[in-house]
C-alpha cells in the first residue's frame, strides 16, 4: 500500500471531508451504469437483495460486508481520491438514536414524510431515485409500535450502548460467538431507522446512505476484535445453514455474478493491499 487510509466516525469529519463524502456518495446514486438504468448504488442494492440469505446469518457476515465496503471505496475513490468512507458510531448515541447529529440534515437526513410513504424529503440525500425492489424514492422509517409510539420502542429498548458492544469485542474469545453476536446487535440499527417501510429494514438497505455508515462501523468492532484477540486475528469459523456445512477460510464470497468470486481469507488483514485502510 502507498497509503493507509484512516477511517473515522462521522462526527470527527471537518467540513470539508463531510461535503467531500456527501457529494461523492451523491455522485454514487445520480451516476448511471453502462446499462443506462442502474446507479452505483442501484448495483449495491440488487447485489445485497440477491446475496442477502447466502451473507446473514452464517459466518460470511463479516468479510463479505467488508469487501462490499471496498467496492464502496474504489467507487467513491472514482468521483474524489480524497475521501476515506467513514463510520457511525451509534452507540454514543444510544439513549435516543433519532436525535443523532448524524439524522440531521448536515449529515444523511432524519425520519421519511410519513405523508408520503416515507420518502426522504429532506437533507443531501433527499428525493433520491433508486431502482429496488422496485422504482421509488428513498425511504426512511423510524421504527414505532402498532399504537404509533417512537423511540423508545419496547422492542428496541434499550438500544446497545458503548459498554455493551465493547463487552462484545472483549468477551467473545471465538470468531463464530463474537461474529454471531456482533451481527445479532447490528440488526438494531436496520430495525430503528428501517422498519418495515423504510429502506434500511429490507433486503435492499444499501438504498439508505445509513447502510455503508452503519456496516463501517460493524466492521471496525470486527477490526478491534482482531487487535484485541491478535492470536485469533485469521479465525474464521461458523456453520453454513444453506447448504449445512462448517464455514473455511478458503470458502469463495459471490457478489451476484456480477465480480469474481474473493475468497475469505482475502478479507482478514484491512492494511493489505488493494484494502489499505485503518480505523
Amino acid at each position: 500500500c502507498e497509503r493507509i487510509r484512516v477511517r473515522k466516525e462521522i462526527r470527527d469529519l471537518n467540513d470539508q471531508e463531510r461535503r467531500a463524502w456527501i457529494n461523492a456518495v451523491r455522485t454514487l446514486y445520480l451516476s448511471k451504469l453502462s446499462d443506462g438504468y442502474n446507479s452505483y448504488i442501484d448495483w449495491f442494492s440488487y447485489v445485497h437483495i440477491q446475496e442477502y440469505d447466502k451473507v446473514h446469518s452464517d459466518p460470511k457476515f463479516l468479510p463479505w460486508h467488508r469487501y462490499f465496503l471496498y467496492i464502496l471505496q474504489s467507487l467513491v475513490n472514482r468521483v474524489d481520491d480524497s475521501v476515506t468512507i467513514p463510520y457511525w458510531d451509534w452507540a454514543r448515541d444510544s439513549q435516543a438514536v433519532h436525535n443523532s447529529p448524524v439524522l440531521t440534515n448536515s449529515y444523511i437526513g432524519g425520519n421519511g414524510d410519513g405523508g408520503r410513504g416515507w420518502d426522504l424529503t429532506s437533507g443531501p440525500f433527499g428525493n433520491m431515485p433508486v431502482n429496488y425492489p422496485d422504482p421509488h424514492k428513498l425511504k426512511r422509517c423510524y421504527h414505532r409500535t402498532d399504537g404509533g409510539r417512537r423511540f423508545p420502542s419496547p422492542t428496541i429498548d434499550p438500544f446497545p450502548d458503548t459498554v455493551r458492544m465493547n463487552a462484545i469485542v472483549n468477551q467473545y474469545e471465538s470468531f463464530s460467538d463474537f461474529a454471531w453476536n456482533l451481527e445479532l446487535h447490528h440488526g438494531y440499527l436496520h430495525v430503528l431507522l428501517g422498519d418495515f417501510e423504510g429502506d434500511l429494514g429490507p433486503p435492499q438497505s444499501p438504498n439508505d446512505p445509513a447502510f455503508f455508515l452503519h456496516h463501517a462501523n460493524i466492521d471496525r468492532y470486527w477490526w478491534q476484535w482482531q487487535r484485541r484477540h491478535s492470536d485469533r486475528a485469521y479465525d474464521y469459523e461458523g456453520q453454513h445453514y444453506d447448504p449445512p456445512k462448517s464455514g473455511n477460510a478458503n470458502d469463495n464470497m459471490s457478489f451476484a455474478g456480477t465480480l469474481d468470486e474473493v475468497p475469505v481469507y482475502a478479507m482478514f488483514d484491512t492494511t493489505a493491499y488493494p484494502y489499505c485502510y485503518t480505523y
